[in-house]
């Protein structure tokens, strides 16, 4: 049976949600494949010339220095433009700037993730708790785009979430794909903690219209 943990992470360093104890998680579970929120073209960069890191591929490097595995990068490759990401930074800073109770509720729930996390690490981004943070993260951003009225922002949140869509559900077919063609008992698949709830969603979705059943261990 193909069984596969879905590990929530964060992508840079926070406290207790580091390289460091991600790789205890590793070494408890000892995958033999790790799947990656990565495009398989950014391998060369991350593992090959080392030009860029983040907290899960700093805990891969370690751990490939005392365990053989796969690590496979399933993210899809149509990668948005950088204009693409500057005007999601653009409403986000109007959210979090926003004097109304959007912007009140949006910073508080960020202050808390980030203190949580810096606490409690991969078990807190992996709970009930942070998905409903999230939530309230997502909502409030979703009523002030609302309240603005404004078509541009309509459009950047509604592109934002058109992404993710399209890449939620890219990385499941790349792992449904992966898994019928190779035999493994333990794998992992690592995506940050803000889709967890759509993943989790999506996963149950799969395992009912895909051709393989995966044993996923939330």
């Amino acid at each position: 049976m193909h069984s596969i943990h879905l590990i929530c992470t964060t992508h840079a360093e926070n406290g207790m949600c580091s390289s460091s104890e991600l790789l205890k998680l590793f070494k408890q579970i000892e995958p033999e494949v790790i799947f990656e929120e990565l495009p398989p073209s950014f391998y060369e960069k991350f593992y090959i010339a080392k030009r860029q890191s983040n907290l899960e591929t700093s805990a891969i490097i370690m751990y490939l220095k005392s365990a053989q595995f796969r690590h496979v990068p399933v993210d899809f490759e149509d990668i948005p433009s950088e204009t693409f990401f500057q005007n999601y930074k653009k409403l986000i800073s109007k959210v979090e700037g926003s004097l109304n109770r959007n912007g009140f509720d949006f910073r508080n729930l960020i202050d808390q993730k980030r203190n949580y996390t810096y606490s409690y690490g991969f078990s807190f981004i992996n709970s009930d708790d942070c998905m409903r943070i999230n939530d309230g993260i997502y909502g409030a951003i979703q009523n002030e785009v609302q309240e603005l009225n404004d078509e541009n922002f309509k459009e950047i949140f509604n592109c934002w979430n058109d992404v993710n869509e399209k890449r939620e559900n890219v990385m499941l077919q790349n792992i449904y794909d992966f898994s019928k063609r190779y035999e493994y008992k333990k794998a992992i698949f690592m995506i940050g903690h803000a889709h967890r709830k759509s993943i989790i969603s999506k996963i149950k979705d799969c395992n009912e219209s895909q051709e393989i059943k995966l044993n996923w261990i939330y």
